[in-house]
């Protein structure tokens, strides 16, 4: 059937889609018996949408906790937990496996052809195009080493600041690599000086060299006899028998040159920086005790918050529930403030909640709704990436 224009339709008649957006879109649309049953119809569609409420994700950005209720900008001190939320790359896209993929379903027959030309069909060039260019568009920021911006706040919960804030830099070293004689001589090299500059006063490093060398003539004695074992047992394995002989030999020889010479290799120790440890654990002690019943809800809220973001979010094959894999949790901005809105300590990056301990009712007593008195909540973070000087001096932290 041939579709006309909404100003001429009539019951019964097809309505493009496109004819159908403006017809609704015209406020002076006529009122003509089929116009008022699309527009009826559409209402209808709206409020069954709004009846469907927020989405999870809609109910996680508005989360916004405090204890106590009364806590207030003017507090000496306080702590906000910000959870972000940050997408990772989409290789199943970026590398073209979803193309494959549809290729793969259409010339199998699995692809709904009709379904999808009809659906085709409904959407204009202009959104066409816009659903391609997001659909390749890449995230704004990953969690990258500077890590300071990017992704999307899903909640906060702001808190007193506790008695005890503890920051710990540690660097890492290796007291006892070592660089031995041609390390040792190589540094006077590296620093222009001649490495035997006065070394033979004594004739000391004569002796020293006779010394060395006759430790590793032994050794290389003791192999070429471990060598001639084995040729004589060849028939019994020997190269296993030849290097049982060579290496005790070597092993004795070498110890027994050593003792009548009285002189031992230098291994010349050094401590060598290996690398930064990332700061962990910042840890944080909270005593939250309700004087009512709607800051026990409250502190509900606080600690189901906190410990839902320690854990990952699971992806499942197909409709078992089984979990293939998981996407990181999300991450923590944590923030200290004084009653100016400064941070009078150091800034802390951006952070992975790993531990919550909760503790119920540590002083026996019920309140009279029948809730815990009390609640003690212990949190440990650690920092995503290593610090190094440039964030220390310029950034803060």
């Amino acid at each position: 059937m041939a579709t006309v224009a909404p100003h001429q339709a009539k019951v019964g008649d097809k309505i493009s889609q496109a004819d159908l957006v403006k017809l609704l879109q015209d406020p002076n649309r006529p009122r003509e018996e089929n116009g008022e049953q699309v527009l009826a119809q559409e209402t209808a569609a709206e409020k069954e949408d709004t009846d469907k409420g927020p989405t999870k994700e809609d109910l996680q950005r508005q989360r916004n906790y405090r204890y106590p209720l009364s806590l207030s900008e003017s507090f000496p001190a306080t702590i906000i937990f910000k959870v972000i939320k940050i997408d990772g790359v989409d290789h199943f896209e970026t590398a073209g496996i979803k193309k494959l993929y549809n290729q793969a379903k259409e010339v199998l027959g699995f692809a709904d052809k009709e379904s999808e030309s009809v659906a085709d069909q409904n959407v204009d060039q202009d959104t066409k195009a816009k659903i391609v260019a997001d659909s390749n568009e890449k995230p704004k920021e990953l969690v990258s080493y500077e890590n300071n911006t990017g992704g999307e706040e899903m909640g906060r919960i702001t808190l007193p600041l506790q008695n005890r804030l503890s920051y710990s830099d540690v660097a890492n070293y290796d007291p006892n690599a070592t660089v031995g004689i041609l390390g040792g001589l190589g540094e006077d090299l590296a620093l222009g000086r001649n490495p035997f500059e006065g070394a033979n006063q004594g004739g000391s490093l004569t002796t020293a060299a006779g010394a060395l060398a006759a430790q590793a003539l032994a050794k290389v004695a003791a192999a070429g006899v471990g060598f001639g074992a084995g040729a004589a047992a060849s028939k019994l394995g020997g190269g296993i028998v030849g290097g049982l002989v060579g290496g005790s030999l070597g092993e004795g020889l070498g110890t027994a040159a050593q003792s009548a010479t009285r002189v031992a290799t230098a291994p010349n120790y050094r401590t060598m920086f290996q690398n930064v440890s990332i700061r962990a654990p910042f840890v944080f002690d909270f005593k939250l005790v309700p004087s009512s019943s709607e800051e026990m809800y409250e502190i509900k809220n606080i600690v189901k918050m906190f410990r839902e973001e320690l854990y990952p979010e699971k992806i499942t094959a197909g409709a078992s529930g089984v979990p293939i894999a998981y996407k990181f949790p999300n991450l923590f901005e944590i923030e200290v403030r004084n009653r100016f809105g400064s941070n009078p300590g150091f800034k802390i990056q951006r952070c992975y909640l790993r531990e919550v301990q909760t503790t119920f009712n540590e002083n026996f007593g019920m309140m009279a709704d029948g809730n815990f008195n009390s609640v003690t909540l212990s949190l440990s973070f650690v920092e995503i990436v290593a610090l190094d000087k440039q964030k220390v001096s310029d950034g803060g932290y």
